[in-house]
Formats: structure tokens, C-alpha cells, sequence
């Protein structure tokens, strides 16, 4: 149990540092130094390795699958363009409006978006007691913006 509270540190801090600019191999090295039981070290090494390769069964590893959203994300250009929008309400602290939003585009996107909206949805969910989740909310958004147009 303790080696799966460092892997999601472990997630949660790449992704931190990868929304601060820093490419995914510097970003890797400096989170694997900071996994402080050494015990764990291996098994978040080859474990976020596989999500970076892809080899997560969406299935059986949902929490896994989660994070290959941001690492490996696929994003189409229809949820690509309402990101912004809920991005702004986001920084403007109109989280229920943000929700809303989102929600109000589901049925408007491809299926394969759903997997952002329902993360996206849990994290502003979770936003509305606690504000320190919308960091996580931007870094999230602002991942998924940047990659390429599919």
C-alpha cells in the first residue's frame, strides 16, 4: 500500500513538473530520486514506465489509465476548443460554472473525449472544497492543450 502512495506522488509530481516546462525525461529522473521508501523506487520506475509506453489495461488499471491521459493524450479538437473556456471560468473561481460547462459539451464530443470530461469533472467536483485541486485542474488542461491536434 505504501508503494502505491509513492507511484501516485510519484504521478502527481511528473505531472507537476511537466506543466512547469520540464521535458518528461528530466522530469523522470528528478522524481524518481524523491521516492523516499527506496523499497518502492523499482516498482514506480517500471510502472510509470509502462504508462509512458502505453502498456496500461484501461481496465484493470483505471487509476493507471488515468495518468497515460495526460502522458500519452489524444485529445480531439472539439474538447480542444472548449478547454479554454473552462480553463477561464477555472482561473475566475467559477468552478459550478466550469462544471456545468463541461457537462453541457459531453454530448457533443467524440467517445473517446469522455475519459478528459470525467477526469476533468472529478477534479473540479473535487474543487469545490478544496482549491488547492484547481492547480491540478490547469495542469491537466493546459497538458492536454498542448499536444498536437488529432
Amino acid at each position: 500500500m505504501q508503494c502505491n502512495d509513492e507511484l501516485i506522488n510519484a504521478l502527481e509530481g511528473l505531472l507537476k513538473l511537466m506543466c512547469n516546462g520540464v521535458g518528461i525525461n528530466d522530469a523522470l529522473k528528478e522524481i524518481l530520486t524523491n521516492v523516499k521508501n527506496k523499497q518502492c523506487s523499482s516498482m514506480v520506475k517500471d510502472t510509470i514506465g509502462r504508462i509512458l509506453r502505453g502498456e496500461v489495461n484501461a481496465l484493470s488499471e483505471p487509476l493507471l489509465n488515468n495518468y497515460l491521459l495526460y502522458f500519452k493524450p489524444k485529445a480531439s479538437s472539439e474538447i480542444k476548443s472548449i478547454l479554454p473556456i473552462i480553463l477561464t471560468m477555472v482561473n475566475e473561481g467559477k468552478i459550478n460554472e466550469a462544471l456545468g460547462y463541461l457537462m453541457g459539451n459531453i454530448c457533443n464530443l467524440p467517445d473517446y473525449d469522455r475519459v478528459y470530461i470525467i477526469d476533468l469533472a472529478r477534479l473540479i467536483t473535487l474543487a469545490k472544497h478544496d482549491k488547492n485541486i484547481i492547480d491540478y485542474i490547469k495542469c491537466r488542461i493546459n497538458l492536454i492543450l498542448r499536444t498536437s491536434l488529432t
